[in-house]
């Protein structure tokens, strides 16, 4: 038998927790190229993925991995892309990963969806630390965090909590906003 490839360019690489997840490869290689700590992408210039690539990966994740929990967008930066240029690709992904029938879905497709504040976000972030019940390390001490999060949990559990309580009693929506849009490589 003879199983279909996803188109992928350069190196890919995906963590062992995430087996479950599919990747999608939207774009290739890196808009920026600067980093000093990063050769993922080295040598790979950047460049869009063709449209007909993406419909038929989406083809093959349908029929091979019907049941993908997430579905990663892949190539160093595919929110390069406008909207206008990621929303087909949205379309087919969202109707791969969320049920048609929901208002999720239908704010993607009418174009109604609007991404949530910065304090929401800190807010699942923190009901995800508060829920978990396993042993797990967490390591969210990148830049593109407007709160850095590193502990084991459960131990760690109370500190980050105060931290995250502390944080969404203190920082306003704009600062949040702000701090993220000077961080010019997101």
């Amino acid at each position: 038998m003879i199983y279909p490839q996803l188109h992928f360019t350069g190196q890919v690489w995906r963590p062992p927790y995430e087996a479950s997840s599919q990747l999608l490869q939207i774009t290739s290689g890196c808009t920026w190229h600067k980093c000093k700590f990063c050769s993922l992408y080295h040598g790979t210039p950047f460049r869009m993925s063709p449209l007909s690539e993406v419909e038929e990966d989406l083809k093959v994740i349908r029929q091979w991995q019907p049941r993908a929990r997430r579905v990663y967008l892949t190539g160093a930066n595919p929110f390069a892309l406008s909207y206008s240029r990621l929303h087909p690709c949205i379309i087919n992904i969202v109707s791969l990963t969320i049920f048609p029938e929901s208002q999720l879905f239908q704010e993607v497709v009418d174009g109604s969806y609007e991404e949530e504040p910065e304090i929401e976000r800190l807010i699942e972030i923190r009901t995800l630390i508060d829920r978990l019940k396993i042993k797990v390390n967490l390591l969210g001490h990148h830049v593109s965090n407007t709160i850095p999060v590193t502990g084991a949990l459960p131990y760690d559990k109370a500190v980050l909590l105060h931290e995250f309580d502390k944080a969404i009693a203190e920082f306003p929506e704009e600062e949040l906003k702000a701090y993220r849009n000077r961080i010019w490589h997101l």
